[in-house]
């Protein structure tokens, strides 16, 4: 009979709940990140110090070279066809290093990396086989001027050895509404 009181306490023990008793879910593990003060600016600083440093690293003028490139200034803003002006962009092709295409030789012609308009537009019409002339078309639209709002040049372009050589060179303007002609003229605007 001894053996019966230990059976009833432990049938006591696992009744009593114990052993349904589920543990709850460990929660989820948290990084605790240190919070930083202060602008974070260890990468970007490093960047700008290590472009400003490279930035100095160029030669002095004492060691650069002599040699001059050749430069175009650009067509007078005038109207009209100006021989001169074709002459003086033939020189500037002579010496001009690289081969490039008639339009954008027509687009340093009219410096149009050096102009601030709203819309740049260019129109190339070459012979059938491409090796012949080739007329290029370049509109400058809006520009920043009270009198001129666009300008129109008319290039024509035949190949000259390697390379090309300007043939002739056209310029018209349309005025500004109310400044003068409403098309492509010659004339200038008020």
């Amino acid at each position: 009979m001894a053996a019966a009181p230990a059976a009833t306490s432990a049938r006591r023990l696992f009744s009593s709940g114990l052993a349904e008793a589920r543990a709850k879910p460990a929660p989820p593990f948290k990084r605790h990140r240190k919070r930083r003060r202060g602008l974070r600016l260890g990468l970007p600083l490093a960047l700008v110090f290590s472009a400003a440093l490279l930035a100095g690293c160029g030669s002095s003028s004492k060691h650069a070279s002599s040699t001059t490139t050749a430069s175009w200034e650009g067509a007078p803003a005038t109207g009209g066809s100006d021989k001169q002006v074709v002459a003086s962009f033939n020189e500037y092709l002579k010496e001009r290093p690289g081969s490039a295409s008639p339009t954008q030789l027509a687009l340093e012609y009219v410096r149009a990396d050096r102009q601030q308009v709203a819309l740049t537009t260019t129109q190339a019409e070459a012979s059938p086989e491409g090796g012949g002339p080739t007329t290029v078309t370049v509109v400058l639209d809006g520009l920043p001027d009270d009198s001129v709002r666009a300008t129109r040049d008319v290039l024509r372009f035949v190949p000259d050895g390697s390379g090309w050589r300007l043939e002739s060179a056209v310029r018209t303007q349309r005025c500004q509404p109310g400044r003068g002609h409403a098309d492509f003229e010659a004339g200038d605007c008020v």
